[in-house]
């Protein structure tokens, strides 16, 4: 039943390993709180674009199920979906997360 906030800075890297990409080119970053309950593993909490060449911010909150018992495999993450058959690279800075008080 807790409650996170989460800042953090992305911008896209790479795609693929030899593949040219310029300034400008978009994908979709996207971040996942892995965590056991009633309703699976994997709970998308946040996503957005990001950009090659420059920084986009991603600030949200999410709450883990008060269903959820175990923390043994708890997992935080960000991910790329592939574009193209490639995988995206990207840089990840400035990833700050804290616990909501509750009121």
């Amino acid at each position: 039943g807790t409650t996170y906030h989460v800042e953090a800075d992305v911008q896209i890297y790479s795609l693929g390993h030899d593949t040219e990409i310029s300034d400008g080119f978009r994908a979709e970053i996207i971040c996942n709180a892995q965590y056991s309950d009633a309703a699976g593993n994997d709970h998308g909490v946040a996503r957005t674009y990001a950009t090659k060449g420059e920084w986009t911010h991603m600030s949200f909150d999410f709450t883990v199920s008060s269903k959820s018992k175990s923390r043994l495999n708890d997992r935080f993450t960000f991910y790329a979906n592939p574009v193209d058959e490639h995988g995206v690279g990207f840089l990840l800075d400035n990833v700050i997360v804290t616990e909501v008080p509750k009121e």
